[in-house]
């Protein structure tokens, strides 16, 4: 995979991890390369066991670490997305918003994303720290609710007109044959 640990040969002898294309660590002295390896193979297994995607940026919204990459956000929702995203870095103490991605293996899920500002000692921004979760199966069990709440009306509609046209036929059973094509129409 193209998101794993990779250890590097740094300067002086000392040993870099490297996740996602940026210097996480680097690890000096004699067992520096067996410690770096035993690192990124914890990292590596911690990655593989993880639901979520952690990520954190500088002050300005330059992404820092990205666990769990995601390739793409939605074109319906990169501007909400962004401005979230721009208010945090302006101070905004917090953020909360839904939105899809395009996932590593190209499908769209559903994301939480919360997100928090943390500042330096003169009050700006200095990271924005975010968690990412997976919320996909429960969008797609509100959509489900939704549709079943849509159909239940509509059955409730259809049943109030049959007993609407039911109580018609009771009371003026002179001629039952047009409130008969009703109550089948209705039925229907």
């Amino acid at each position: 995979s193209t998101f794993r640990t990779q250890i590097k040969p740094g300067d002086n002898g000392n040993v870099e991890a490297w996740f996602n294309g940026k210097k996480i660590y680097t690890f000096a002295g004699s067992d520096a390369l067996t410690r770096a390896d035993n690192a990124a193979k914890k990292l590596d297994d911690f990655y593989d066991q993880v639901p979520s995607m952690i990520e954190v940026t500088d002050g300005e919204g330059v992404v820092l670490f990205n666990f769990r990459p995601l390739l793409y956000v939605h074109p319906d929702d990169a501007a909400a997305a962004k401005v979230q995203r721009t208010r945090l870095a302006a101070g905004q103490p917090q953020a909360r918003m839904e939105n899809r991605f395009r996932h590593k293996d190209g499908s769209w899920h559903w994301l939480l994303t919360l997100g928090k500002a943390v500042k330096d000692h003169a009050g700006k921004p200095a990271r924005l720290l975010g968690i990412v979760l997976d919320i996909t199966e429960r969008k797609r069990t509100e959509e489900a609710l939704r549709d079943n709440e849509a159909r239940l009306a509509a059955d409730l509609t259809a049943m109030r007109r049959l007993q609407e046209v039911s109580t018609r036929l009771v009371r003026e059973s002179s001629d039952p044959n047009p409130l008969l094509l009703e109550i089948v129409d209705a039925a229907i």
